[in-house]
């Protein structure tokens, strides 16, 4: 194998962090660029295979040495970095987001924080643009594969004398079926965990393991195609694309191609990625990766709102200038420091020691939240909702649930009877419902935190939304009411295709009874407390009655659909509260949400005034004609 430097390689490198960075900046044309991280594992796998191989070629794996190697390379910038971004985060982050960074930070330093934004959410979440060290995930895979796979190479090498090159194939296509398992399956653990993306790192592994490249003549074919692939799905993968998974292998084996067709001299695309511009983006390519993402973050929080085309340019100049600065003075200056490896393991371990303590800090202390203050606004929150009789928090009891508790009204018991079903962001209409001392329908509730009313219950919803939703299934076929709302805090459903199938089952269920739905839309989610946004809006000399939610409202066409074939009725929350990107968040004076998401009893009056009309519409004898007018809501005055 040849170890002679390759500088085609630092022009992949640069290819990759462009298209990351033209990502995240959301550059029209490049909806696709979260393949650069993939692209970047196949090149470590490959290095670091190379570096291996030759090191057994010589006596054998130095794995201590390899560790100091690794901890001068990722380390020192890394922490710089992690510094920059707890000064700003204290500054600029709501306290919810700072406590969160406090658990990334903590995850960060024991190399796990994939698995933190794993179990939290995931990388295409609505939260994902205040996490200002989401892009660590990657970093975490790397780590934890160069945790095993060094030590595996040398056991197989040296002491069973086997080819790596089968070894590395078998695993590499183990871990290539659970990846495109988990595609379908699990998503954000397909996204996130090592086991789902080692094979992108065996991919290079492989390439480093061929004794075979490519002839000749088939070397500049199949590195223009090569680098055709990661740009093709660059420009147009997107959020919507099931990925890793089956896409995966365009940009993995592209880089491949390019790293194995790059072995033989004289390809013109080599001699393109080799030129002097690439290498040098290449080499600056680790502090460039790490520090734009953090700028971005920052800038949306502190304008409240994604950089414009000007913006853009300044962000990715700043986080060029930074990367420029990183690599000349904390970067290579590292590298080359002539300390022993036990004094780079001493301050690799304080550093991470420090930065674990700081996490902790920022995660016990909630967020600093003594930074703002709530406008001196107070509110009952769940107590709203009438909690552990009809609004189950703390588990599932069916024996605490009565009809004569949880039906409201001032409507005689022969009037007609609409139940809701569903989770908190069902619960939370209640409240307004009840203000409005119904007297043309009785409302019954049957709701449970955290648990949308599916069948079956979607993974991430409690052990016992199972038994809840039976519960619900079976008061609807006693009592019959005359119509049933479904609602749920929709958008934490991620995967969409298990969303659609379980909520096509619960209307078949209801259909089957005989029983009228209207299905209740998404309501706005925040990134904050809505209080605190408005407190910080009023600080910088803002209106604070509109603000952008975190949403994407990604399940509002799957619910529609889901409903008009199953002939359920259909009611827009967003329609009734926001206008174009941006969403009431008061009114006179008075917050419509208590906390990021869940109405206060002014919001939720102020929704119930049109769910109420539409209510009246569905039990009335042209139900099929019902269609408020959207914005009702946001008429000035209306909470007089």
């Amino acid at each position: 194998m040849n170890n002679r430097y390759r500088g085609d390689i630092d022009g992949l490198r640069a290819v990759a962090v462009l298209v990351v960075l033209l990502y995240h900046l959301e550059v029209p044309g490049f909806p696709g660029g979260f393949i650069g991280v993939d692209v970047f594992f196949v090149i470590s796998g490959f290095l670091i295979t190379s570096l291996l191989l030759a090191e057994l070629k010589t006596g054998g794996i130095a794995l201590g040495a390899f560790y100091v190697r690794r901890m001068r390379r990722i380390l020192p910038a890394l922490l710089v970095v992690v510094l920059a971004v707890v000064a700003a985060g204290t500054c600029l982050l709501f306290p919810k987001d700072l406590r969160d960074l406090g658990r990334s930070l903590a995850g960060l330093a024991l190399m796990s924080s994939n698995l933190f934004f794993w179990l939290d959410a995931g990388y295409f979440a609505a939260n994902a643009h205040h996490r200002p060290l989401l892009h660590t995930w990657s970093l975490s895979v790397e780590e934890q594969f160069y945790l095993l796979y060094p030590a595996l190479l040398w056991l197989v090498c040296a002491k069973a004398r086997w080819r790596p090159f089968w070894m590395i194939a078998g695993l590499a296509l183990a871990s290539f079926a659970a990846c495109v398992v988990a595609a379908y399956r699990w998503p954000d653990a397909g996204y996130f965990l090592l086991p789902f993306r080692a094979w992108e790192l065996l991919a290079g592994a492989l390439a480093a393991t061929s004794r075979r490249t490519l002839p000749a003549r088939w070397a500049g074919p199949g590195s223009a195609l090569g680098l055709a692939l990661i740009l093709f799905s660059a420009c147009r993968f997107s959020a919507e694309t099931r990925f890793p998974g089956y896409a995966a292998l365009m940009p993995v084996a592209g880089a491949v191609l390019v790293l194995q067709s790059g072995l033989t001299e004289g390809i013109w695309v080599s001699r393109v990625l080799a030129s002097r511009v690439p290498v040098t983006l290449g080499r600056w390519s680790y502090s460039l990766y790490l520090w734009h993402w953090p700028l971005i973050v920052f800038y949306e929080l502190h304008f409240l709102q994604p950089p414009d085309g000007l913006a853009r340019g300044f962000l990715g100049a700043g986080a060029l200038g930074l990367a420029v600065l990183s690599y000349r003075f904390v970067e290579q200056p590292a590298r080359h420091a002539r300390l022993s490896g036990l004094r780079v393991s001493a301050a690799a371990m304080t550093g991470l020691m420090l930065v674990f303590g700081a996490g902790y800090g920022l995660h016990w202390s909630k967020g600093l939240p003594e930074r703002f203050e709530a406008r001196g606004e107070t509110f009952p929150g769940e107590a709203l909702y009438h909690p552990e009789t009809c609004f189950f928090v703390s588990g599932f009891v069916a024996g605490n649930w009565s009809e004569r508790a949880c039906t409201f009204g001032q409507a005689s018991p022969a009037a007609k009877r609409v139940l809701i079903w569903g989770d908190s962001y069902a619960a939370h209409y209640v409240p307004g419902l009840e203000a409005l001392r119904l007297t043309t329908f009785r409302l019954t509730q049957v709701t449970y935190a955290g648990c949308g009313p599916l069948m079956p219950a979607p993974v991430g919803d409690r052990k016992d939304c199972a038994a809840f939703n039976q519960f619900a299934l079976a008061r609807i076929a006693e009592l019959k009411p005359d119509l049933v709302l479904i609602g749920a805090r929709w958008n934490r459903y991620r995967d969409m295709a298990s969303l659609e199938g379980s909520l096509r089952r619960s209307l078949t269920e209801l259909a089957r009874l005989g029983i009228p739905v209207l299905v209740l839309g998404e309501s706005p989610t925040y990134s904050a407390e809505v209080p605190v946004i408005r407190d910080i809006l009023r600080v910088r000399g803002l209106p604070d009655d509109f603000f952008r939610p975190a949403s994407d409202f990604k399940a509002e066409p799957v619910l529609r659909h889901t409903a008009a074939a199953r002939l359920a009725s259909w009611f827009s929350v967003r329609d009734r509260l926001c206008v174009g990107e941006q969403c009431r968040i008061a009114v006179n004076g008075q917050s419509l949400y208590w906390d990021d998401g869940h109405l206060t009893a002014a919001g939720s009056e102020l929704v119930a005034r049109s769910l109420s009309e539409r209510i009246a519409c569905a039990l009335g004898p042209a139900a099929s004609a019902c269609a408020p007018g959207p914005l009702a809501a946001i008429q000035p005055g209306l909470l007089d």
